[in-house]
């Protein structure tokens, strides 16, 4: 979480009129029909200046962590957030059966805890995460000093999900003269068992620590601050999070300015490394190179700005979770702004993520809505024939190219990273039946494997007389695209050049999913 996260909770905004055609980035202006808007006014363009919660559902959500808790419920633990003046404090929670439906049922803490205020006067509470240890529910959370490194992560204890949530003593704080900032902790298991935190931010970069199961404290006698792990230098790397999957760990990171230029990234480690080993991107750039590296071209950028033609798309998401539900699938949840409300409107989404044959996560660039890729009887759902047909592909770009941005508000900022701020738009692609790609971003072929589907795609420069070829590895899904109120069918890879290709065909063949 940025420093500069204060000014979403200064804002005391009166109500200001929702111009809906505001998408000026894609190719087509999107239709706001009536079938369109009835899909989209609970989560997005509702009202959120609605100081009743229950109203709320996903909107003002910020840097969300999700439990599925022993009840059989999801819960969802966000930042201090919201448009206008902050009637909720101590983290909101919501809940849900599903990962689609969510209702807002109250705060974790009945007030930001005093030890906290001790360090910095905080009156807000940012970036928690739940998990569940030794029988009950350990809440960790962090406060900061807006602008200032005056920050604080402490822990608090439940015996349900709701809370109420006890503070139980400080993991770590810090002062201007500390190397490290203090903030976005993330706890979670090495494969020997052992818990440790991430945490982090741009003073000073991403750092680990080992913390006691018993207590869910820091180790006894620890006074360190940990290993740096990503960053440094003020790079715009923060948010850590860290998740095993076979035989790698994942670090993903929010990256950028969370009002302009957000993206996730994603960096890997073996596990006969260590969790606090070092992680690489794609290209195997460590991400604690960011002096001989420009931090832009680090990591794997798994999501970022971007829009289907003719729809609506989503700006600046970060603040990101990855999680492995019960059933052994994984999800990512996060908050967004929009192309089409103005930025200090931001909304809880959730995504599922895949692993490509080359153990790199992939998302379904949709929000989840229950799909899944298998029927009840275990047979797949999609099979070769839902292949062939016209797609709108997106390509994702990691690129230092700074200059002018304008958000929905019109206001004009400079030096914006404009491969993160403006929305990728997709572009009309064709797969063939007899395996060929024909695409704007080069002609190539596909072949699929079960649920795996390759992409090789030759791109000739015609200015440079280069030629290069890509090999996209991924998954095939069903999917539903909120923005355009239809279901599709959902390819997401990612390449050896490090970029991932994603897009969407329409469909209505696979909706029977039993």
């Amino acid at each position: 979480m940025k420093h500069i996260k204060g000014v979403f909770f200064l804002l005391c905004i009166g109500f200001i009129t929702v111009f809906l055609f505001g998408c000026t980035t894609a190719a087509v202006k999107p239709e706001l029909t009536p079938e369109l808007l009835a899909a989209l006014k609970d989560d997005y363009t509702k009202s959120v200046s609605d100081t009743n919660p229950e109203n709320w559902k996903k909107a003002n959500t910020h840097d969300p962590s999700i439990i599925h808790a022993e009840d059989g419920y999801y819960y969802s633990y966000s930042t201090d957030a919201q448009k206008g003046s902050l009637v909720e404090k101590g983290v909101h929670v919501r809940k849900s059966p599903d990962l689609v439906n969510w209702t807002f049922v109250g705060k974790a803490l009945s007030e930001v805890p005093e030890e906290a205020i001790a360090i910095n006067k905080a009156d807000y509470v940012w970036a928690p995460q739940v998990i569940y240890l030794n029988g009950k529910y350990y809440m960790y959370y962090c406060t900061s000093a807006f602008g200032k490194k005056l920050s604080y992560i402490g822990l608090a204890i439940a015996d349900k999900p709701e809370g109420p949530f006890v503070p139980a003593g400080k993991i770590l704080s810090c002062s201007p003269s500390d190397p490290v900032n203090t903030i976005d902790p993330n706890v979670m298991y090495d494969n020997n068992g052992e818990l440790w935190m991430v945490y982090g931010s741009f003073f000073g970069g991403i750092y680990i620590i080992k913390l006691d199961p018993k207590t869910g404290l820091r180790l006894e006698g620890d006074t360190g601050w940990g290993k740096k792990l990503a960053g440094g230098g003020h790079a715009a790397i923060e948010g850590p999070c860290i998740i095993q999957h076979e035989d790698y760990y994942y670090l993903f990171i929010s990256m950028g300015d969370l009002n302009y230029d957000y993206s996730v990234r994603v960096a890997r480690c073996p596990v006969s490394e260590g969790i606090d080993g070092t992680y690489r991107d794609y290209a195997g750039k460590d991400m604690n190179d960011v002096l001989v590296n420009p931090v832009r071209l680090l990591g794997n950028k798994i999501l970022g700005s971007f829009a289907f033609d003719g729809e609506f798309g989503i700006r600046s998401p970060g603040g990101q979770h990855v999680y492995q539900d019960k059933d052994g699938r994984y999800y990512m949840a996060s908050h967004t702004r929009t192309n089409f409300r103005e930025s200090y409107y931001f909304y809880l989404q959730v995504r599922q993520m895949y692993f490509n044959e080359e153990g790199w996560p992939v998302l379904n660039p949709n929000e989840f809505a229950g799909e899944s890729l298998y029927r009840e009887d275990g047979s797949l759902i999609l099979k070769e024939s839902d292949v062939a047909g016209e797609w709108q592909f997106i390509q994702t770009e990691r690129s230092a190219r700074k200059g002018a941005f304008k958000n929905f508000e019109k206001k004009r900022v400079n030096g914006i990273y404009l491969a993160d701020a403006q929305e990728a738009i997709s572009k009309a692609c064709t797969l063939t039946e007899d395996g060929k790609v024909i695409s704007p971003y080069g002609d190539g072929t596909w072949s699929l494997e079960g649920s795996n589907i390759t992409i090789v795609l030759n791109l000739d420069d015609e200015e440079t007389g280069t030629a290069e070829t890509w090999t996209y590895y991924g998954i095939i899904t069903p999917g539903h695209d909120m923005f355009a109120n239809k279901d599709v069918i959902t390819i997401t890879t990612m390449g050896t050049n490090g970029e991932y290709l994603f897009g969407n065909k329409a469909s209505d063949s696979y909706v029977d999913m039993n």
